[in-house]
């Protein structure tokens, strides 16, 4: 299939939506919506309000239409070096972007944190350097680069998929959750206003006679919230949860822990 690739500003994306599917370059880069709310510069309730508005709009344009978020590609410079993997923004930043509507796109070395940035070379080739398998494989970098190989600090491949914690082990694990619930993906979305919470929050999704929610926190600390006060959903149980904490329900109540993200049905 097709995905056009439209850089130029968002009511244009809308207007090529009409013929087919566009990436998402509000969400990308590190000046997009995902780094800047994980690093703290925006409020997570506009990130909420924004993927949702956008939502809402592309489907004016083609109600048929399927999202294609991301975070970088081959010609923005390479996540890692602006979402922390050792302070785990990178995981979060995941959970932002894979727990929306549509189908995400991942650039690959995204998922061990592979570092790579233009910088003051006048070449992207440092965009897209060789993928760190780490077996031995002969592939080359392109020509031109000039990115020092011992910048390259989080691992290869083979040494990541031993390491039940590292990033790789969590992307697996953070698809699968997006597989198990297949409403994030295809579902209408409600965005939640949580007054007073920078660094919380979340909308509901619905799909057929199905409501989910989605939460995030992005702060350190866990936070502890009455859904009632926002929302009439009653939800009865905790569908997965994902991040450095865990999740509790109770009744309305709802613990989630720090730099975790949790979907409730």
């Amino acid at each position: 299939f097709l995905v056009g690739e439209n850089w130029s500003n968002t009511t244009s994306v809308y207007e090529y939506y009409e013929a087919l599917d566009c990436f998402d370059f509000d969400m990308a880069g590190s000046g997009g919506d995902v780094a800047l709310t994980v690093n703290g510069i925006f409020n997570l309730n506009d990130y909420v309000r924004n993927i949702c508005r956008y939502k809402e709009n592309v489907e004016k344009s083609n109600p048929d239409a399927i999202l294609k978020p991301f975070i970088s590609n081959h010609d923005m410079d390479r996540s890692a070096g602006y979402l922390s993997v050792k302070e785990n923004r990178m995981h979060m930043a995941a959970n932002l972007y894979m727990l929306t509507s549509g189908n995400p796109f991942m650039y690959y070395g995204e998922e061990i944190g592979m570092y790579g940035s233009r910088a003051t070379s006048s070449t992207d080739a440092n965009r897209r350097l060789a993928m760190l398998w780490g077996d031995k494989d002969t592939v080359q970098d392109p020509p031109g680069t000039t990115f020092p190989a011992e910048r390259q600090i989080n691992g290869t491949v083979k040494q990541q998929i031993k390491q039940h914690d590292s990033l790789y082990t969590y992307y697996k694990k953070l698809i699968a959750l997006r597989q198990a619930n297949p409403e994030i993906s295809v579902g209408d979305y409600i965005p939640l206003k949580f007054e007073g919470y920078n660094l919380f929050g979340g909308f509901l999704v619905q799909y057929e006679n199905v409501t989910k929610g989605v939460f995030h926190n992005l702060s350190n600390e866990p936070i502890t919230i009455d859904l009632s006060t926002y929302t009439d959903i009653k939800f009865d149980s905790i569908s997965g949860y994902i991040g450095q904490g865990k999740a509790r329900l109770n009744g309305n109540i709802l613990t989630l822990d720090g730099l975790t993200s949790v979907i409730l049905k």
